[in-house]
């Protein structure tokens, strides 16, 4: 038997994960420049975390729950794909120096 679903209060979606994935997606974050992600996932993460953070700027959420069994990571990257752009020729093609993170 399903969980009965809880009723939805005011104006809240059914997929309350939208709008953090819409902030997400929407920061920029180039390698060795993703402080606008960090925030993002910062601002979602401190409700329900305890959140660190190491010299590398990679941020970490612990949530202890009340057994020692079954433990869950959900790991992932906060960067994207960046190039250099060196030109845009006429026809609309894109010559590229080479990618963010090879000279970051």
């Amino acid at each position: 038997m399903l969980p009965k679903r809880e009723s939805l209060k005011e104006g809240e979606s059914i997929d309350s994960t939208e709008k953090p994935f819409k902030e997400l997606t929407k920061a920029p974050g180039v390698p060795s420049y993703e402080s606008e992600v960090r925030a993002v996932i910062r601002r979602h993460l401190e409700a329900v975390a305890a959140i660190e953070r190491d010299r590398l700027g990679s941020i970490t959420g612990v949530k202890r729950g009340s057994a020692d069994w079954p433990q869950v990571m959900l790991a992932g990257h906060m960067d994207e794909v960046g190039f250099v752009v060196s030109l845009i020729t006429d026809e609309g093609f894109i010559r590229i120096i080479a990618s963010v993170s090879s000279i970051g």
